[in-house]
């Protein structure tokens, strides 16, 4: 399924992997310009070194050298405007990079709630499915006796609150990982209730005994 973060993240991509070609291609076109450069200022100094040998006359000498002097400027000059170049293009290369990352946190955040939601859903169809079987237990230990009926509530009741209390202490100890004791030497507890405190219901039924306010 195409989602709109899946498509953020696509263009993000495409986008980082066009402006990163662009920055590949205009370093080498700039190294070359520098090697260029490197080989006319070889030829400069090289026609000066001729006519100090008497290779070539000095008038020779002073053609060669100027045209590649004249090679080493206009060569400076596109190697300058090739630095400004490079400039903006390593500011988009990292701008590009920036919104790739955001966009991929954003497809996964996504993802992750889409999973998050879908195995939400399955544990709501199964507390459903686990309800009715209950209820309908319920009503054939009723045709068994009322007795009957109410002794199986209770192991139900005592099932949940089992569950709940094994829920509880793994809360508890997520809520020590997020903040454990400073030193292995300190004596700071957590306390359930900076995490869960108990309905005024519930706290009726366990202090005082009294028919939960449903």
């Amino acid at each position: 399924m195409t989602t709109q973060a899946l498509n953020n993240l696509a263009h993000a991509r495409a986008n980082l992997t066009a402006t990163a070609e662009r920055a590949e291609q205009a370093h080498a076109a700039q190294s070359k310009l520098l090697v260029r450069r490197s080989e006319a200022e070889s030829l400069a100094a090289a026609a000066f070194n001729d006519f100090r040998t008497g290779k070539i006359s000095e008038e020779v000498a002073a053609l060669r050298k100027a045209s590649a002097e004249a090679d080493v400027n206009d060569l400076k000059a596109l190697i300058d405007q090739g630095a400004a170049v490079l400039v903006q293009l390593n500011a988009d290369l990292a701008a590009a990079q920036a919104v790739e990352r955001k966009a991929e946190s954003a497809a996964r955040s996504e993802e992750d709630a889409a999973t998050a939601s879908t195995l939400t859903s399955h544990i709501d169809n199964l507390k459903k499915l686990h309800t009715e079987a209950v209820d309908e237990r319920h009503q054939f230990f009723r045709k068994m006796g009322l007795s009957k009926a109410a002794m199986e509530l209770l192991k139900h009741i005592r099932a949940l609150e089992s569950e709940m209390l094994q829920a509880v202490a793994k809360c508890y100890d997520i809520h020590v990982e997020m903040d454990p004791p400073r030193s292995p030497a300190s004596r700071k507890t957590s306390s359930v209730l900076d995490f869960y405190k108990p309905s005024a219901a519930l706290q009726d039924v366990v202090s005082q005994g009294a028919k939960p306010r449903i």
